[in-house]
């Protein structure tokens, strides 16, 4: 895969603040379109020479790359760089001792053959942007991050977190404490798309949706660029540095979204109170300690779903309620004409059959025919010797004496599970030729009732 550039244009800004702690590679106007490898770190120590950190860390990364050239750095090669940059950090405070809590944040975006390595540690951010939206974005290595992630709080108490500038990883040396960058290679690279390179100063006056808008604009890009400075210049507390690299064209066969997961330690903290390095006066960000958080190992998959899917979802509930609506509609009761008849039955339940005159009015001819006869009927009443309820729509006829008219056994209603034909209709004859016995309903006044098969009889 052969990637080549727009020329990449960058911001490095000291904002709200009286030194500038941030650092970029290539320095600000040095780059071009040639270039492969870019950098933006956000310096933390305020008195402790956060600048010199982010500074040292730029370019130990760049001094890595160049004299160890690779066609296509990878997870360990990072790590390797990233060493450098922690060898070069601790000898600078051996000398400095008063230097000693200095770090950084970390992002980096590597071109290379088989398309751009992203690695990132702290609250800076590595976006793609394509056909305004955010194709890929960094997951902030941050206090309020960890309590979003494990909802704690959410999307809008982020915003104004009191501790949001509280960062859980950063380069500050191998001697303080080693760490580790989140590392991803992504694949999917088309022309038209930007890289966007940006520490949290960037984000504190201008949201990833309005960058994106501002991208999608049909302006050149160095308007661009200028629009996001000048929306960053309004109210500005942080210094505030980016770099935009838009991709021109790609050669080589575009693969699918492939963008490797990596498992990473990601730092969670344990305590509400954590202590801190704090990087300055004022409202600017501070290191956690990191001995106060606890590490755990985390999968992140970094493929975002399409959208369409959810589309997608949505179309098929659609058409299975439209489905439902045709066949039946509402649960209320639907009119069905059967056989010039007009019937009332309720469509979730099963419409009755026809009765057949040979099995209503004649017992022995069902026997003789091997005709199939329901155990089960829905009577009205109840049994006070048992105490369940057989009225209603839901009952079922209890063991014992009963009554039940010939003309209410329903014909042609197939049991669910085939069970021994002599038997249904043994089971049923008895209870067909039992029409004298008395039904006791629970709950009547006289304590009698008549059964059903009486009342029937007294009426014909």
């Amino acid at each position: 895969m052969k990637i080549d550039l727009k020329k990449p244009l960058s911001i490095n800004h000291i904002g709200g603040r009286s030194n500038n702690e941030d650092s970029i590679y290539p320095l600000i106007g040095n780059a071009n379109k040639n270039d492969k490898l870019f950098l933006v770190c956000d310096g933390v120590g305020g008195n402790e020479k956060g600048e010199v950190a982010s500074r040292m860390t730029c370019d130990s990364f760049a001094e890595y790359f160049d004299r160890n050239p690779t066609g296509a750095s990878d997870k360990a090669y990072i790590a390797k760089a990233l060493e450098h940059a922690e060898a070069n950090i601790d000898k600078y405070i051996t000398e400095n001792p008063q230097a000693k809590g200095m770090g950084t944040t970390l992002t980096l975006l590597h071109l290379h053959s088989k398309g751009a390595t992203i690695a990132h540690v702290g609250d800076s951010r590595v976006y793609q942007f394509r056909d305004g939206h955010d194709e890929y974005v960094t997951s902030d290595h941050s206090m309020v991050n960890d309590l979003l992630k494990a909802g704690v709080i959410n999307e809008e108490q982020a915003k104004d977190h009191p501790r949001k500038n509280v960062i859980s990883r950063a380069v500050q040396g191998a001697s303080v404490k080693a760490t580790k960058a989140d590392v991803v290679t992504i694949t999917d690279i088309r022309p038209g798309d930007y890289f966007f390179l940006c520490s949290d100063g960037i984000l504190e006056n201008i949201s990833d949706f309005e960058i994106a808008q501002i991208l999608l604009q049909d302006i050149g890009n160095k308007d661009k660029m200028d629009q996001i400075n000048k929306q960053c210049e309004i109210a500005p507390n942080d210094n505030f540095s980016a770099y935009l690299v838009p991709v021109e064209s790609v050669e080589g066969a575009i693969a699918e979204a492939n963008k490797e997961s990596t498992i990473v330690e990601a730092t969670v903290v344990i305590e509400a109170e954590a202590k801190e390095d704090i990087k300055g006066d004022g409202p600017e960000g501070v290191l956690v300690a990191l001995n106060d958080v606890q590490t755990q190992k985390t999968e992140f998959d970094y493929k975002k779903p399409k959208k369409i899917f959810s589309y997608f979802l949505v179309a098929i509930a659609l058409i299975i309620l439209v489905y439902w609506l045709g066949k039946g509609g509402t649960l209320g009761e639907k009119q069905k004409e059967e056989n010039g008849v007009q019937k009332t039955y309720n469509p979730i339940d099963i419409p009755p059959k026809e009765e057949s005159s040979s099995s209503t009015n004649n017992t022995e001819g069902a026997e003789q025919e091997n005709q199939k006869v329901p155990v089960e009927e829905i009577i009205e009443g109840t049994n006070d010797d048992q105490g369940i309820e057989v009225g209603g729509s839901g009952g079922v006829v209890t063991p014992g004496p009963s009554a039940i008219a010939p003309d209410q056994v329903q014909n042609a209603v197939e049991p669910k599970e085939k069970i021994e034909l002599d038997n249904k209709v043994q089971n049923a004859t008895d209870i067909i030729n039992d029409k004298n016995s008395p039904k006791t309903v629970q709950g009547d006044t006289d304590g009698q009732k008549e059964g059903v098969g009486q009342k029937e009889n007294k009426e014909k």
